[in-house]
């Protein structure tokens, strides 16, 4: 679920529920080109995410992915996530 939160937007990311150090966590990883420090990144965030209850994350995460299903994207051109 980390790496489906890291290739969400970053506009789209502000507006799901989550704590701010998981907020600031992803962030990072998506500013991160090198693999070895995208990797940590990715260690780091599946660290905070044990203390955080999925649930919701996932049901963000369906909700967004459901909006960019291509017959429901009514621009063309438009990108998900």
């Amino acid at each position: 679920m980390g790496a489906a939160l890291v290739a969400v937007a970053a506009g789209r990311l502000a507006r799901i529920e989550m704590p701010d150090a998981l907020r600031d966590a992803l962030r990072e990883a998506q500013r991160l080109t090198r693999h070895e420090a995208r990797r940590r990144q990715m260690q780091y965030i599946g660290r905070l995410m044990r203390d955080v209850d999925p649930a919701p994350l996932r049901e963000a995460l369906v909700a967004v992915f459901h909006q960019c299903q291509p017959h429901t994207v009514k621009q063309p051109g438009l990108q998900c996530p």
